[in-house]
């Protein structure tokens, strides 16, 4: 019989307290999961935006600066060639005023007939601390000529030629139809490039309007052994058509970068400043990986509070359990002590009355299978005391029939024998 009831028994092949773990910890999980999507999600879209429009705001202050040193050069450049007007009387003026623009480190005025020198001052105290020859300018226009014929007065001429000098610099070339002549300036880049790199953070450089750099950290490296790559990128960004944006770029090399740019439409420079991806949004991947550290923290804390939890409800479950366990084998004087005052606590005293009943049941059919014992046996034994019921005497027969209403009766018959 007992084994016949523990084969009955199915076997707990996932407990109860694995049960509620395994559900506390899935809506934990859960739970992190969708508030750090959405969170994380906002987070860097917010983080985006706020890189996009601090990288087009560092963009646009510098190319305000930038434009507005090159219009006060040309402002100085026009003010120093019209003083001038072709007379020599009027240089100790124009020293003047190229003295007032410590900036400018040189000016120079052409003859529009044959691009010959007219006149020319030079910054003396540059040309002594740097070492420079006199002709120094002079041997860089071999190098870096002017190209007269395609300037007028709607263009103002800008390039670089620092690559060949030792001074970095911009040369400015204008043309005055009124005096037939050019008026060349030659601009410092130290204030210009320390601007460009002010902001660690971005890499700020200007392009001309066929792509070639015009300020740049590495110009030198970038005129002298351009890299298709670099030729390509440059290019794609001249041809934007917007005068102002940000936006994501993947480099031939694979990486992804945030430029921004601004395109002033009077000398036709763009100001671009770029990003790497990655370092712009290195906030919010470190956020992200200590909330990846911190979800998995708050999910083994949620595991180690689980088991706690689950073992003061399984634990009783699991006395209920053996209880039964108990019952099943034929132990009915299993008790169960459960101090709890939820239903498992109500369950436990249900199981003890229910098992101490049991015993009483039982205590109750011994007593009743004795009673029916002592009865059957009475019966035998009255049966036993009772004659046939057909008996042949001489010259007579006598029959009886009897039968009690119940296992014993009150009725006795006989007969008696007297010779």
């Amino acid at each position: 019989m007992t084994e016949n009831t523990n084969s009955q028994i199915r076997v707990v092949r996932f407990p109860i307290k694995f049960k509620l773990i395994a559900i506390i910890t899935f809506l934990l999980l859960a739970s992190l999961s969708i508030y750090a999507i959405y969170a994380l999600d906002h987070f860097k879209k917010d983080k985006s935006a706020y890189i996009f429009e601090t990288a087009l705001s560092n963009t646009e202050g510098i190319s305000n600066l930038l434009i507005q040193d090159l219009k006060n050069t040309q402002q100085s450049l026009r003010l120093m060639g019209n003083t001038y007007n072709g007379n020599s009387d009027n240089a100790a003026i124009v020293k003047n005023i190229f003295e007032a623009n410590p900036n400018i480190i040189e000016f120079s005025i052409y003859s529009q007939l044959n691009a010959e020198l007219q006149f020319a001052l030079t910054d003396q105290l540059l040309f002594t601390s740097n070492g420079l020859k006199k002709n120094h300018f002079s041997e860089l226009l071999k190098k870096h000529p002017i190209p007269f014929g395609s300037i007028n007065e709607s263009i103002t001429y800008i390039e670089n030629p620092s690559a060949d000098s030792k001074v970095p610099h911009l040369l400015l070339a204008e043309y005055s139809s009124r005096l037939k002549q050019y008026f060349v300036a030659r601009l410092k880049l130290d204030g210009l490039m320390d601007l460009l790199q002010s902001n660690s953070t971005y890499k700020t450089f200007v392009l001309k309007t066929d792509g070639q750099p015009l300020i740049h950290k590495d110009i030198d490296q970038l005129i002298l052994a351009p890299t298709t790559a670099q030729q390509q990128f440059h290019k794609q960004l001249v041809l934007e058509s917007d005068l102002k944006k940000v936006k994501e770029y993947v480099k031939q090399d694979g990486s992804e970068v945030l430029v921004s740019y601004n395109r002033n439409k009077i000398f036709g420079l763009l100001v671009v400043s770029e990003i790497s991806k990655e370092k712009a949004l290195s906030v919010a991947t470190f956020l992200i990986k200590k909330s990846v550290y911190f979800a998995i923290f708050l999910v083994s804390l949620s595991i180690i509070i689980g088991i706690l939890f689950s073992r003061n409800i399984t634990a009783p479950v699991d006395k209920l359990f053996r209880g039964i366990q108990g019952i099943s084998k034929g132990d009915f004087r299993t008790q169960v002590s459960i101090g709890s005052v939820d239903e498992i606590g109500a369950l436990s005293d249900s199981f003890n009355f229910m098992s101490t009943e049991i015993l009483r049941y039982m205590d109750e059919m011994k007593e009743k299978l004795r009673l029916e014992k002592e009865v059957e046996v009475a019966h035998l034994v009255q049966n036993a005391f009772f004659p046939d019921n057909d008996i042949t005497l001489a010259g007579m027969d006598i029959a009886a029939f009897y039968t009690p209403a119940s296992e014993c009766g009150g009725d006795w018959w006989g007969h008696l024998s007297l010779g």
